[in-house]
C-alpha cells in the first residue's frame, strides 16, 4: 500500500508541482529521439529513482493550479485511499465526499453511468498522467476509511506488457499500479559532478575577487578610525 501511494504521489507531483513537472518535462524532451523501447527504459528507470527520492524525502507539495478545484480534491482522495486506513486523513476526506456528492442531486444517476462506461481510457506508462474519471475516493462501505471506486485491479491490463517484464525482473525496482518504486536514489555521473565542481570554483572565484577587497576597506575602517580620514585612502591603503 505505501508503495502504490509514493507512486501515485510520485505522478501527482510531476502532475500538479511545477518544479517536478518543469523538471520531467525537460527529462521527457531529453529522450524524445530514442527508439520506444529505449524512451520507455529510461523514463522507467527515472521515474523509479524520482519515487524513491519522495519515498526517502517524505515530500509534501501544494499544485501548480493546473486544471479545476474539483478534479485536485478527487486525485486527492484517490492518493490518500491508498493509505492503510489507520493512516488516512479519514474525516477530511469524508467532508470531501459528502461535500462533492451534495452538489447536484443527479450525482448517483451519472456516477452509474461513469462506472458502467467502459469507454475511459489511461496510459499508464505516461507517468505524468494521473486516473481519470470514473475513478474517485468513496467512503468504505465494508470498513473504516477510503477506498478507491471502482476497484483499482481494472489498471492491471493497462500496463504495457515489456514494462511490466522488465520492472518485475529488475530487482532495483518494486512494480505498482501507478509505476515502478526504485530501492535507491537518482545516481549521476562523474562528469556531473565534475561540472558543478568546476562552476561552483568560477563563481565563488568571481564573488570572492569583487566582495573580499571592499571588505579588507570597511574593516580597516571600523579597527582604524583615526588613521582612516577618508574611504577614497583607505581603499588606496589596501
Amino acid at each position: 500500500a505505501h508503495a502504490a501511494f509514493t507512486t501515485y504521489l510520485t505522478r501527482f507531483l510531476i502532475a500538479y508541482d511545477p518544479g517536478v513537472h518543469q523538471w520531467w518535462t525537460g527529462w521527457t524532451n531529453k529522450v524524445a529521439r530514442l527508439s520506444d523501447a529505449e524512451r520507455a527504459q529510461k523514463l522507467t528507470t527515472q521515474f523509479a529513482a524520482l519515487a524513491n527520492s519522495i519515498q526517502q524525502a517524505q515530500v509534501t507539495s501544494s499544485n501548480s493550479g493546473a486544471g479545476n478545484d474539483e478534479d485536485v480534491m478527487r486525485q486527492i482522495a484517490i492518493l490518500f485511499a491508498l493509505l492503510p486506513p489507520a493512516q488516512q486523513p479519514t474525516k477530511c476526506l469524508a467532508s470531501h465526499i459528502k461535500s462533492r456528492d451534495g452538489k447536484t442531486a443527479q450525482r448517483e444517476s451519472s456516477r452509474r453511468e461513469l462506472d458502467n462506461d467502459a469507454a475511459w481510457e489511461w496510459d499508464a506508462n505516461n507517468y505524468a498522467e494521473l486516473l481519470p474519471l470514473p475513478f474517485r475516493g468513496e467512503l468504505n462501505k465494508k470498513g473504516p476509511g477510503v477506498t478507491i471506486v471502482p476497484a483499482l485491479s481494472s489498471l492491471s491490463s493497462l500496463l504495457d506488457p515489456a514494462v511490466s517484464s522488465a520492472t518485475t525482473s529488475n530487482q532495483q525496482w518494486l512494480q505498482t499500479p501507478f509505476g515502478p518504486l526504485g530501492t535507491s536514489p537518482p545516481k549521476y555521473s562523474k562528469e556531473i559532478y565534475t561540472l558543478l565542481g568546476i562552476s561552483g570554483a568560477v563563481g565563488c572565484a568571481l564573488t570572492h575577487s569583487l566582495v573580499i577587497p571592499l571588505d579588507v576597506v570597511k574593516t580597516r575602517a571600523q579597527t582604524n578610525p583615526d588613521e582612516s580620514s577618508s574611504s577614497q585612502e583607505t581603499a588606496a591603503a589596501a
